[in-house]
């Protein structure tokens, strides 16, 4: 089962998703600030990061956690909600590489569709560093 860490400081977004995620058969660590969000990256591993960045705090939040996760966790894809903002948001988040940035309204087949395709590439990215590292250990034919 894969697991996502759901950073929102959005009580009733956070519910959502966390329920819709759950009914898609991952399990979802919720995190309703960043010192929290940081804490659970060091303490164990996650397929996927989904932060939500809506208006002030709850965009500072994210920026934070999504910058912890890039330098502590490179090797975890990261999905951001943003607010229509006007890109404002969008903007801000845009020195980081995300796996995708999708906007409120949220359409939840694009975003179970995104999930997926995120947690896809992070367990490819896996499998072939495995490989490279065996490769490095051993000498294949």
């Amino acid at each position: 089962m894969s697991r996502i860490l759901l950073a929102s400081m959005e009580k009733s977004m956070s519910a959502i998703l966390t329920k819709l995620m759950k009914t898609e058969g991952y399990k979802v660590v919720p995190a309703t600030d960043a010192a929290k969000a940081n804490d659970l990256l060091k303490a164990d591993s996650y397929d996927l990061l989904v932060a939500t960045a809506g208006k002030d705090a709850e965009a500072d939040m994210a920026v934070e956690v999504i910058s912890f996760c890039q330098v502590q966790r490179p090797e975890v894809p990261i999905i951001a909600i943003v607010e229509n903002d006007g890109g404002k948001t969008a903007e801000r988040l845009s020195q980081f590489k995300l796996f995708m940035c999708l906007e409120k309204p949220l359409k939840v087949d694009q975003l179970v569709s995104s999930v997926q395709k995120a947690i896809d590439q992070g367990a490819s990215i896996a499998a072939g560093n495995a490989n490279l590292q065996l490769e490095a250990c051993y000498q294949f034919d």
